[in-house]
This record gives C-alpha cells, structure tokens and sequence, in this order.
C-alpha cells in the first residue's frame, strides 16, 4: 500500500473465515395423523417399460392375455381361464402363478427401466401418497427419548418481524448499525411499503435509526440495524437464516432524494485471524521498511545496492 505521505508499507492477506451462526435442525417426513405424526421416508418407486412382462413372459414361453376386469371379494373371485389352461393340474393355479411372478421380478432385472419416480413410505414399507408428507422440525427430546416435532414457520403464508427496541438482552433486536460488517452476507433485498401509510411509517423508522442521537437500551448511542432470526427466504424450504435491515437514503435518476429500507440475509459470522495489535504511547516499530522508489527494471538493476 501506498499511503499518502508516499510511505510504502508492505501487506499480506489472508480470506477471511465465517463461523456459521444458523444451527441445523434436524429434520422429520412425515403424516399427520389425528395429533400424532408417522415418520415415512423417501423411496425410488421403479416405471418399468410396458413390454418388459411381455419380454420375460416370452422368455419363459408363456403368453397370456392379460384383460383387466373388475376386482371382486375374495370369496367370489373366480381363476381365470388362461391361469387354469397354465397349470390345468395345479391345486392352487394363483400360487403357482405369483411363484412365476416372482421369477419374473428376477428376470426384470436384465431389462432397462422406462423411467423412475420418488415417493416416500412407512416403517412397513408401504407406498404413502407423497401429497399428504410435510417437513417437521425436532422442537425438543423428552427423558424418554421421544422426539417432540413441530412444523416449520414458513409453512406460514405471512412472515411477521417484530421489533424489540426495549426489554431483557435477548429480547432487544435493534442492535448498532456497526455491527452489520461482522455478518457474511447471502443475499439483499428491497423492503418496500405496500402502501403510501406504509410508506410513511417507514421513513419515519428510517429517520429514527439513521439518527447518531439514536439511544440504546445499554446507553450507547448511534445508527441502528434490525436483526430477525429463524427468516425463512423461500417457501418449501428447511434454510433459516439471519435477516439483517437497515434504511439507504439515495439519489434517484430524477435527481429527487429517496429511501430504502434493505435486508441482508446471512447464516455466518466473520471470524479474524490476523488481527494486529494497537500501537501503545510511546511503543515504537521494531523494524523499520526501507523506502524504496518504483523503477523499471532495468534502472532498477543499475542501482541496486546503492538505494
């Protein structure tokens, strides 16, 4: 770097590391049923081609005319006649014919699938309608190891950000603008009313926070920010993440003065490593650089050793 006096100091650098602030909360499929939850978990449900039973059948020498009729009570199911012409001599045609079935599963192996489809099952393994699985979090573990699940706040149609200027540490959440650079940022938006008293109401916040007067409950004084936790950005999704806003007084292309309020989404923290000292009074360097002008290279060869 070279500093305004000319001075040039010599510097490193080094990434700067994020320490993740967002804990991961283990997550549950399952079905609500009555005021339970039945955990299920995802399956790959195969999409045989058409003519793979015709193939494996044909390998077999079998051919069957499989028409579908109308499923009846057991009792009253009738074998039908192609089975009975299969195993004419057979004390129970349908067991014969899922023995065949089963080597039929066998034989599918050597053929290609059409295509495949994800589902989700039981503990059982029982196919279960994907449309009634929802995500829940682990709220908490009993003594018994039970784990008790809630579902996930975005399955909300509204996210509510409430803001805490007084109370308890852990309750306050408009915190000093300073702060804001110790956070690794995701993602930015616009905030925006939705209306014009909406509009007013903003600004009016706005003003209070861009305010160096602006007192917090410690006594510090100086610009504020509003941290949100637990903000979900997208729906059907698990991500959580730190919402972070703060107000922008900008000049538009029409020249007139406007403001934004603007959220910076992060799950990380900045973490330093290479943090200098400050000097004390009166401590002096314990090297000191040598001054050394930018040359070419090649009056840089002449004089070198006398610089």
């Amino acid at each position: 770097m070279v500093l305004p006096d000319g001075q040039h100091i010599k510097v490193s650098t080094k990434k700067i590391d994020a320490k993740s602030i967002v804990g991961e909360r283990p997550v549950r499929y399952g079905v609500a049923i009555d005021d339970r939850v039945q955990i299920v978990d995802t399956a790959t449900y195969p999409v045989f081609d058409g003519r793979t039973v015709n193939r494996v059948l044909e390998a077999l020498g079998v051919k069957i005319d499989w028409s579908l009729t109308e499923p009846k009570p057991e009792e009253e199911q009738e074998v039908p006649a192609q089975i009975l012409r299969l195993f004419p001599d057979a004390e129970d045609p349908i067991a014969r014919l899922e023995g065949i079935i089963r080597v039929i599963t066998t034989g599918i192996e050597q053929y290609p699938l059409g295509s495949y489809t994800k589902g989700h099952k039981d503990f059982e393994g029982k196919r279960v309608d994907s449309s009634q699985v929802k995500r829940y979090f682990v709220a908490k573990v009993d003594d018994a190891g039970s784990e008790q699940l809630a579902e996930f706040p975005y399955l909300a149609a509204t996210h509510f950000m409430p803001i805490q200027e007084k109370g308890s540490p852990q309750d306050v959440n408009v915190i000093p603008r300073i702060y804001q650079y110790k956070f690794l940022p995701e993602s930015y938006y616009e905030i925006y009313a939705s209306d014009d008293a909406g509009r007013f109401a903003l600004w009016k916040l706005a003003s209070k926070y861009m305010d160096e007067g602006y007192t917090f409950p410690n006594g510090e004084k100086g610009q504020a920010m509003i941290i949100i936790d637990g903000y979900h950005a997208t729906s059907n999704t698990t991500q959580e993440y730190y919402a972070i806003l703060y107000p922008e007084v900008y000049s538009g292309a029409d020249g007139k003065e406007k403001f934004v309020w603007i959220m910076m989404t992060t799950k990380t923290r900045i973490k330093y490593a290479k943090g200098m000292m400050v000097p004390q009074e009166g401590e002096l360097p314990q090297t000191v650089q040598a001054q050394r002008r930018m040359l070419t290279a090649s009056v840089a060869v002449l004089l070198e050793g006398v610089l």
